[in-house]
């Protein structure tokens, strides 16, 4: 097979996306789309600029890969002992409004309900976001 010099970084790209996904690339399309979202709906709801480069934005983009990745494998999360949600609804409520719509989202994107234990994960990482978010912004 002959490429253009300009054809192997898709192709490159193409390769990778296949290695992690190991699907297809529609799948990681899917999910790099709702991940974006994810933070522009954020960003709206919070009023603020996340900064995505940053450990928690990092941190929650791979908790929601690996979420996405459970989800293709129909294991999602089943099981969790805390309930983070009703933990934080009190101290940090705009976190945990934004968590579940986060939740649809990622529901809505992957065609399928998210369980309560992985809702409560998305809400450890929005509310550790939030939390990084406003002290930024002071």
């Amino acid at each position: 097979m002959h490429l253009q010099s300009e054809e192997w970084v898709a192709f490159a790209l193409h390769f990778i996306n296949q290695q992690w996904d190991g699907k297809s690339v529609s799948r990681t399309v899917t999910m790099t789309q709702a991940i974006s979202e994810v933070f522009t709906k954020l960003e709206d709801l919070w009023h603020v600029e996340i900064n995505r480069s940053s450990m928690s934005a990092s941190r929650f983009v791979t908790h929601l890969r690996y979420l996405f990745a459970r989800a293709a494998d129909n294991k999602q999360l089943s099981h969790i002992d805390l309930d983070i949600i009703g933990l934080m609804a009190n101290r940090c409520p705009e976190a945990t409004s934004a968590a579940l719509e986060v939740a649809k989202s990622i529901s809505t994107a992957i065609g399928d309900e998210l369980t309560k234990a992985e809702i409560n994960y998305i809400a450890l990482h929005t509310t550790r976001l939030y939390s990084e978010v406003m002290d930024a912004d002071d």
